[in-house]
């Protein structure tokens, strides 16, 4: 059993932030899939997707996950899109603890609205892009989740120690 937690969720649902002070908390290493991305790539998420595409912000997505999958004592934080492959859901589940994070409609708009460094994925409005993705990445979210946690009703330290308790239940 590999001793990781995984973070996944929309973005703006506190992966980055939880992950961090997980990794602190508990002794542990840290890891971002995005950042990772971009220092693989030595260039931002928007660049990649004005520049490359897409499928290939997609393609190193898939790396990601692969790399994840080699971690051990790590907390991750993911990028909120990689569920949306098959091969990326059983990497992420092989991978140990994963977590599921959300919030409402309105909580993740606050939180994302007007940062650049995260591309739109359509061409909708930005709270109809939300609720869009949501409804097609929510059952992607729930089959590769151990356990998921609304971050909108907690606040940092309280969604820090109930994760904490639920990763020490799941090692038993």
């Amino acid at each position: 059993m590999k001793h990781n937690i995984v973070l996944i969720g929309y973005r703006g649902t506190g992966k980055t932030v939880l992950a961090s002070g997980l990794a602190e908390l508990m002794g542990m290493d840290l890891m971002d899939t995005d950042q990772w991305i971009v220092q693989k790539e030595g260039r931002s998420i928007p660049e990649i997707f004005d520049e490359s595409g897409e499928k290939y912000f997609r393609d190193l997505e898939t790396e990601s996950a692969k790399e994840i999958n080699r971690r051990d004592n790590t907390v991750i934080a993911t990028g909120g899109g990689i569920i949306g492959r098959g091969e990326n859901i059983e990497f992420l589940k092989e991978s140990g603890f994963v977590v599921w994070l959300q919030a409402d409609v309105d909580v993740i708009y606050k939180r994302i609205y007007g940062d650049s460094n995260r591309p739109s994925l359509t061409r909708l409005d930005p709270k109809k892009e939300i609720e869009h993705l949501l409804e097609n990445r929510n059952p992607l979210y729930k089959k590769t989740s151990d356990f998921s946690l609304d971050t909108g009703t907690f606040d940092i330290d309280e969604c820090l120690k109930i994760i904490e308790d639920e990763y020490r239940k799941y090692l038993g």
